[in-house]
């Protein structure tokens, strides 16, 4: 899966600035964006840390916004009608943001030295809505000056709205893990839904707070501030699901699944923190090969509070979680070993941690936390022995000698 980078490109443009003397030909008048998209390169003045945007990475997904017009870009049920833009763009980006000591001129602010954008990335476009059209002479990108309004009902804007929705909630950019791309569909583009899969996906990134606001928190205690951040944090995504609720039919699950993972990195680094980092079966460390899973299925709790309580987790290595995912394995809640099927293949894969009673590294210090897992595991363990669809394998008890 990829990481998917919203990138909102304001609207303004440097007037008054030509390329007279400016031996580039693809350097567009005053445009950065075009002359971006012209030359595959985007950059930045900053690292742009309170938005993680430094993750940018070969091979995520950049989705650019251009143009967004509106009041607040739509933070309310009454103004998000009010949302216009001229152009998105997906692209694929072809190296990692990199910051370079002596960037090269590529856009008109730059070869006029009022501004210079050292973090850079390549990136490759996929597509885009409006399409995209060369000028006259054929040498250059052009984008309509027509505003795009997001005032219908089809999914593919309802979809927009809701990333337009993301970018107000954490600033100007915001991040969106596990995104996976439908290739097949990249040529029609009209349908945003048919493109981007959302399914799994997490926002990752954090409200950004002004200048002003964090000069006023200095004076508070600390204790307080870690209240008014979670409180702030309440807010917004309280604000955001009644925005989406006021958006969204009850037919279109994309947005709904971006909306109940807000939080859902919190609920990795959680996992993290109470599984000490390693797989709770293998005891394997490697932070890429590791699954935050869900004991009490995501789909089953996305409405409720067990979606983000990390009792209801445990840190799985990737193969394990879809055995457990899956139910083909399961913790008995009283012994507190591993159940496998009657798979053979399964029994074979999981016959070194059969009869090894799994330790849960954070027992003694929150006991009343390892009594709701097992409480959730309790729910797991009965369906894994009692499963409900016909061509499900067989559950059997398979739990070998405890050493």
């Amino acid at each position: 899966m990829n990481n998917l980078h919203i990138i909102c490109v304001t609207n303004k443009q440097f007037k008054g600035l030509t390329t007279d003397d400016i031996q580039d030909q693809h350097v567009h008048f005053s445009d950065n964006f075009i002359t971006g998209l012209n030359k595959n390169i985007w950059g930045f003045k900053d690292r742009l840390k309170n938005y993680e945007i430094d993750k940018i990475k070969a091979g995520d997904l950049v989705l650019f916004i251009k143009g967004v017009t509106g009041t607040a870009r739509g933070k309310t049920v009454e103004t998000v009608e009010t949302i216009q833009y001229k152009q998105i763009v997906i692209c694929k980006a072809t190296t990692d943001l990199i910051t370079e000591e002596s960037p090269k001129n590529i856009w008109i602010d730059e070869y006029h030295n009022l501004e210079t954008y050292p973090n850079r990335f390549e990136f490759e476009i996929l597509g885009s809505y409006p399409k995209i059209k060369k000028d006259l002479l054929n040498t250059h990108y052009q984008i309509s000056n027509t505003l795009n309004k997001l005032d219908d009902i089809s999914e593919s804007k309802i979809l927009t709205r809701a990333l337009l929705l993301l970018m107000s909630w954490v600033g100007a950019n915001a991040i969106v893990e596990n995104v996976q791309l439908k290739l097949d569909r990249i040529n029609d583009f009209t349908d945003l839904n048919q493109i981007l899969d959302l399914g799994s996906a997490e926002l990752v990134s954090k409200p950004s707070s002004g200048s002003k606001n964090a000069k006023a928190k200095r004076s508070v205690s600390k204790d307080k501030r870690k209240k008014q951040s979670k409180e702030t944090t309440k807010f917004y995504e309280d604000r955001l699901k009644k925005i989406l609720e006021g958006l969204l039919s009850g037919e279109n699950e994309v947005p709904r699944n971006i909306l109940a993972r807000i939080g859902q990195g919190q609920f990795r680094d959680d996992l993290f923190d109470f599984y000490e980092g390693k797989c709770l079966v293998t005891g394997i460390s490697v932070p890429t090969m590791l699954t935050a899973s869900h004991i009490k299925p995501w789909s089953e709790s996305k409405d409720d509070e067990s979606c983000r309580d990390p009792a209801n987790g445990i840190l799985l290595s990737a193969n394990i979680d879809r055995l457990f995912d899956r139910k083909l394995i399961s913790i008995n809640p009283t012994t507190l070993l591993i159940e496998t099927c009657d798979d053979i293949e399964v029994q074979e894969l999981m016959a070194p941690y059969l009869g090894k009673k799994l330790e849960f590294p954070f027992s003694e210090k929150n006991p009343d936390m390892l009594a709701k897992t097992i409480e959730y595991l309790d729910d797991h363990y009965n369906k894994f022995l009692n499963p409900e669809k016909k061509n499900v394998k067989k559950r059997r008890k398979v739990t070998a000698e405890t050493n």
